[in-house]
């Protein structure tokens, strides 16, 4: 491999040749351009690889409109090789549903920077100038990268990502190395891999229409089938869902279901290329849903209304623990973490916790344990203005005894 080669490989025999470099280097920068403007799964138009000693690493591109990256990205799922990716979900994604694979031993330096206090979710440009001190050219960002040829411009701007994204990481794992953030950053990479591979079945589609909880048991039966049906035209015709059956147009259909194609063109809001070629098909999946009714999903009961009010009291001491140890604090607990928690303590907090995320491994040392000791009436909140978050957690009495002495 040339260093710093600026012709990306289009030769299956040099696609190979590179991924037993990137194998025997055992780790290695990824990064991927690609076109998702009017498509479901976005089409990958180059590939981008760096490995080697950070300071001058060896760059590379795969063109994928000519040769197969197959064996490169198939990398991604070695758990003996590490990929290094900045803000890597989408990247991920297509790998998994285009080539088959699931990710293993992935690090995500958005993720790391979010543990080290630089941001929610800051863009790779900030992040190399901030750490690095040096600018990026995002000027071909917004390019279509399915046009050939590249341009110089093009490729530089590609390469340059990864070129970057090394020494990077090689800043942000020297700050991480020696604390137990480096296990934090590990385990949310892998979650973010974990979750980028997995796609809703689609008999389970009708879950993320709005309004389906409305609907009676015949129309929800038309609903999962007319939505299961929606999901894999789009996949085969890659298009977004809704610009085959929007939404509405869907609850509507399964409502008061059109008799005949004339009836189903004049729907509200029905796109005209889907009623003029796919309305034989959309007539029979509404007629099978109906002969499969599908039972509304019961609502969880209402907590009473001092539990439901708990909710917002946790997200602001998740918020204080986040601030006071500067991490983002969507990594500490979102809302549905938070309400998921609170539920479960007042279900009188049943062992294993499973599916409680503030209850399982670094959450649980780092804010689970005191928020369960606020539930449970040991912790009381403090306001302490020379805090970092101007909230702490002190024992109950204690709070007690400081205000009867005011």
């Amino acid at each position: 491999m040339t260093p710093h080669s600026t012709e990306p490989i289009r030769d299956a025999a040099e696609v190979e040749a590179l991924a037993e470099a990137l194998a025997e280097a055992g780790s290695y920068a990824l990064d991927l351009e690609f076109v998702s403007d009017g498509r479901y799964v976005p089409e990958l138009g180059l590939v981008q690889v760096a490995w080697g000693e950070p300071e001058a690493p060896i760059v590379c591109a795969i063109d994928p409109v000519a040769t197969d990256p197959g064996p490169v990205l198939a990398l991604t799922g070695d758990p003996e090789i590490e990929t290094v990716l900045h803000g890597g979900q989408a990247d991920l994604a297509l790998i998994a549903y285009r080539f088959g694979v699931q990710p293993h031993h992935v690090v995500d330096t958005q993720i790391a920077a979010a543990f080290l206090g630089l941001g929610e979710q800051v863009g790779f440009a900030a992040a190399v100038e901030r750490e690095l001190g040096i600018p990026v050219d995002k000027g071909p960002q917004f390019t279509d990268w399915l046009l050939r040829p590249l341009s110089a411009e093009q490729l530089r701007y590609a390469l340059d990502d990864v070129r970057l994204l090394l020494p990077l990481w090689e800043r942000l794992r020297g700050r991480l190395d020696g604390t137990e953030r480096m296990e934090w950053v590990r385990d949310e990479s892998d979650r973010l891999g974990q979750n980028a591979a997995t796609r809703l079945a689609p008999e389970l589609c009708y879950r993320k229409v709005g309004g389906y909880g409305k609907l009676n048991p015949v129309e929800l039966g038309r609903l999962r089938a007319l939505a299961a049906w929606r999901e894999q035209t789009a996949l085969e015709v890659n298009r977004p869902p809704s610009w085959i059956l929007p939404d509405p147009v869907m609850l509507a259909l399964c409502r008061r279901p059109p008799q005949g194609a004339r009836e189903l063109a004049g729907v509200r809001a029905m796109p005209r290329r889907t009623a003029d070629r796919m309305a034989g098909e959309i007539l029979e999946v509404l007629e099978a849903g109906a002969a499969a009714p599908v039972e509304r999903p019961k609502r969880p009961p209402r907590r009473p209304a001092d539990v439901e009010a708990l909710s917002p009291m946790v997200g602001g001491l998740v918020q204080a623990v986040s601030r006071e140890h500067d991490i983002a604090a969507r990594f500490v607990g979102t809302r549905a973490d938070i309400e998921a928690l609170v539920a479960w303590w007042d279900d009188g907090k049943p062992e294993p916790a499973e599916g409680i995320r503030m209850m399982e491994g670094w959450r649980r040392a780092l804010v689970g344990e005191e928020v369960l000791r606020f539930l449970d009436g040991e912790r009381a909140i403090a306001v302490d203005r020379d805090a970092p978050s101007q909230i702490r957690l002190v024992d109950a009495d204690a709070q007690g005894r400081e205000r009867k002495g005011r």
